[in-house]
């Protein structure tokens, strides 16, 4: 657990507003480490019996700007979190920021639903309201079949 916060504290020392973490491995059970000057949204994965628990979003905003972020949606399954970022403008839109982490295909979390489909859709909502959109995260979406790099031949 030490090992865990020296990392904490070495990244929180660069003073940046936001900081988006995931795979936590936080539970409902576990509170998230508290930063200071630092406020936290944090989305836990459900404790399960069918092994250990993996995934988990926590958002640390500096408390300076924890006023101006205000969570807009959490996914049924908690794969992602939305944070609405009102007085951030992008070509006058407002800014939308998903943060996500999505278990792998192989995972039993992903047996009764896709969080790529609920994401689409909110990703529309945001756009048929005139928001500016960021996605971010671990999207465990590597194919194997596919390069995970652009090629410069290809463009």
């Amino acid at each position: 657990m030490h090992k865990k916060l020296d990392v904490l504290q070495s990244l929180f020392s660069s003073k940046a507003d936001l900081y988006c973490l995931v795979e936590t491995w936080l539970t409902e059970h576990c509170t998230t480490f508290d930063i200071p000057v630092y406020s936290c949204h944090s989305v836990c994965r459900p404790v399960t019996q069918r092994g250990p628990t993996r995934g988990g979003i926590c958002v640390y905003v500096a408390e300076r700007l924890s006023q101006f972020v205000k969570v807009w949606k959490v996914a049924a399954d908690n794969s992602y979190v939305w944070l609405h970022l009102p007085h951030v403008k992008v070509n006058g839109c407002e800014m939308y920021l998903c943060v996500c982490y999505v278990a792998p295909c192989s995972s039993t979390v992903n047996a009764d639903s896709c969080p790529y489909d609920a994401l689409q859709l909110d990703i529309v909502e945001v756009q048929n309201a005139g928001g500016c959109i960021v996605v971010c995260g671990d999207m465990n979406a590597r194919t194997a079949e596919l390069n995970d790099y652009i090629r410069l031949a290809d463009l």
